[in-house]
């Protein structure tokens, strides 16, 4: 098999396997990598090349009428890796709340179970490369944690977060190129832009792909089975635009694709002032060998329960004065168009840097995201021991919340159409005062726990929390979700579309709700139960 550009093929041409996948990001190429061994033929389609392209990159272009999202940031990466190409590296598991129907949060619960989901997410620590997450769940066996952490996390009202990183983020493109080009079951196709799933005449199934090349060229793509992996709006825009047969796109006869957009509204808000001696190793990062992790603060399931609030928690990171936020803000802008991070072509250039969102980019690249890690091991061992008497000084909040699944939240096609003739998506991302209010509480608990703990004082009020303006942090979610209820979803508990019998959604999606956490990890976890269950079901032609 081979890795081939779609642009070379002859106009027209078939591709034919037992089971094809539209999207060569995290859960393409984890599905094809899990299904190598299994006897069936592999299809991986691709609609970039191994670097980003300006004019590939503009098929992701959308029109936001809703809660405003980052302007001139590419949050979506459309070339060979997918948006990992652009990731920090931080790995979370959800937590077993946000599996479960929830009366306080309307429209909650999975067709499944953390428990269910839990022995893939071990299997997908060890696809990204991270550290066990096993290591790290009793808090008194936490690796170099103090007396002081250990206090806060005592109470019934808080509970740790674990984020883990890899010594580097993984890069699918990259680490899996040689893999893939040497498969004997995998061909991948670059530059092949599917614009249309086509059923079959009876409308039960998929019969093939429509996929077409900038340069013009049209070819289809056969098989038995048919997987999106394209990522959290792309998955809906394919279903949308497929309108040959169902007016209102496939797999939306209850008009839900699209709907339930999800993101993690993120906010830096909220100072501790810690007081003279005390150490918080485990809350700001520590390296090991294998990696590194950090201990976020996060409501108990208990408080969440008791307080009727969303499952949301704060990072912590050491506050910059006002002259350093902005060197340093300047710094980063600058080597990320340098070194094209985030920005395809000539999407930003030197004499566009805007540093407004300075203060964003210091707080979430922070040195353990960006430092290579044999650089970044020794620096925080150096500066744990030049700073063990001293106090860390203030430390800056970073909340990271969980959103209500709104209806209403949602994807819609555009008037407008892009290069290759395909509607744009219309984005209506909905903020409510429900984030706003998790918030406020886990400040407020927050706030009263360090005093109590001799850690510092909160100096900020809770109540400010009120006022917060959140930005989105390129968590495209929700817009095909999970549900063994046709009505309420657009997948079942196996990722099949509701009434294709050959169609399946892998990725960001598929998810029911969102939780706190960055969902790779649970991306790559439910891909892995995806490759099982088609493997179970399929057998090889």
């Amino acid at each position: 098999m081979a890795i081939i550009r779609a642009n070379q093929l002859a106009d027209g041409a078939t591709l034919d396997a037992d089971i094809c996948i539209v999207g060569a990001g995290a859960a393409g190429i984890t599905l094809a990598r899990a299904l190598e061994e299994s006897g069936l033929r592999i299809c991986l389609l691709e609609s970039g090349d191994y670097h980003p392209d300006e004019k590939v990159q503009s098929l992701y272009d959308l029109q936001n009428e809703g809660y405003p999202i980052r302007e001139n940031f590419m949050s979506r990466a459309r070339y060979f890796g997918g948006s990992c190409n652009l990731w920090a590296g931080r790995n979370m598991r959800m937590s077993r709340i946000d599996f479960l129907k929830r009366d306080w949060v309307p429209n909650s619960g999975w067709p499944l179970s953390y428990e269910e989901l839990e022995p893939y997410y071990q299997h997908a620590e060890r696809v990204l490369g991270v550290p066990a997450f096993s290591r790290f769940t009793a808090v008194d066996a936490v690796p170099h944690i103090e007396p002081r952490e250990k206090q806060l996390f005592a109470a019934e009202e808080l509970d740790p977060t674990v984020a883990l990183w890899g010594i580097k983020p993984m890069r699918f493109g990259k680490v899996n190129k040689s893999r893939l080009r040497r498969s004997r079951s995998i061909d991948v196709y670059l530059n092949a832009n599917v614009t249309e799933i086509v059923p079959t005449p009876d409308g039960r199934a998929v019969e093939h792909l429509v996929v077409r090349t900038l340069e013009g060229k049209q070819l289809t793509a056969r098989a038995r089975t048919f997987v999106l992996a394209s990522g959290g709006l792309e998955n809906a825009r394919l279903l949308l635009v497929s309108r040959r047969q169902h007016p209102q796109g496939l797999g939306n006869q209850h008009d839900v694709v699209g709907r339930y957009f999800l993101d993690h509204p993120r906010a830096i808000h909220g100072r501790i002032r810690v007081n003279d001696s005390v150490s918080l190793p485990c809350l700001t990062g520590i390296p090991l060998a294998d990696g590194k992790f950090q201990l976020g603060i996060a409501l108990s399931e208990q408080e969440q329960r008791k307080a009727r609030v969303l499952n949301s928690y704060v990072s912590l990171e050491p506050a910059l004065s006002e002259m350093a936020e902005k060197q340093y803000g300047r710094s980063i802008n600058v080597m990320k168009v340098l070194l094209r991070h985030g920005y395809a072509g000539k999407r930003t250039s030197l004499s566009r840097i805007d540093t407004s969102g300075a203060r964003d980019l210091i707080y979430l690249l922070t040195p353990k995201e960006i430092m290579p890690h044999f650089l970044y091991r020794p620096y925080a061992m150096l500066k744990r021991k030049v700073r063990k008497n001293r106090s860390v000084g203030h430390l800056t909040l970073i909340n990271f919340c969980e959103q209500v699944p709104d209806r209403d939240s949602r994807v819609t096609l555009s008037d407008e159409r892009d290069a290759l003739g395909m509607n744009m998506l219309r984005l209506d991302w909905r903020v409510g005062e429900a984030e706003r209010h998790s918030v406020r509480h886990l400040h407020q608990l927050i706030g009263r726990s360090v005093e109590e703990c001799g850690i510092g004082a909160m100096e900020t009020s809770p109540e400010s929390a009120a006022e917060l303006q959140f930005t989105d942090a390129s968590h495209h979610m929700g817009t095909t979700r999970m549900s063994d209820d046709v009505r309420e979803g657009v997948v079942d508990r196996n990722g099949r579309v509701h009434g294709l019998a050959n169609l399946f959604v892998g990725g960001s999606s598929v998810f029911a709700t969102a939780g706190h956490a960055n969902p790779t990890l649970t991306i790559v976890a439910l891909t892995l139960r995806l490759a099982e269950h088609l493997k179970q079901n399929m057998r090889p032609a």
